[in-house]
């Protein structure tokens, strides 16, 4: 995962500018759905990815697990966002999301206000309250 990492960082951001999480959120949850069907749930936790399945999603045979996640009872965690969730965020040449000053993109800011909907899936991702 670490070359596609990379790969994903320098498409997505200009050099200098690196895709790692503002860490002052100590807890931030998101939620995957496809239609009325909730998918799961990706979290960050003190600076840790977190994602696993709902139960709703582990008692229905209509749809298969995210090829990233295979196995759906298993809590994935990762310090780095994956790639299913990377490709939300558009491109930063699309999008005016660095500025004077800051080295760091805000992955939490990023999703929440671009990472709802994607042409790549038919999934939707929203912000917890």
């Amino acid at each position: 995962m670490g070359k596609t990492k990379s790969k994903l960082s320098r498409y997505l951001y200009p050099s200098g500018v690196t895709g790692k999480t503002e860490i002052n959120q100590d807890k931030v949850e998101f939620a995957l759905t496809i239609g009325e069907l909730p998918i799961g749930t990706l979290k960050l936790e003190k600076g840790i990815w977190v994602f696993n399945y709902s139960n709703e999603f582990k008692n229905q045979f209509i749809y298969k697990p995210l090829t990233e996640f295979p196995d759906i009872d298993k809590e994935y965690k990762s310090r780095d966002l994956w790639p299913f969730f990377l490709s939300r965020i558009p491109a930063a040449n699309n999008i005016n999301i660095v500025n004077r000053g800051y080295q760091e993109v805000d992955l939490v800011g990023l999703l929440k206000n671009f990472g709802s909907k994607t042409t790549t899936n038919p999934y939707t991702l929203q912000m917890g309250q």
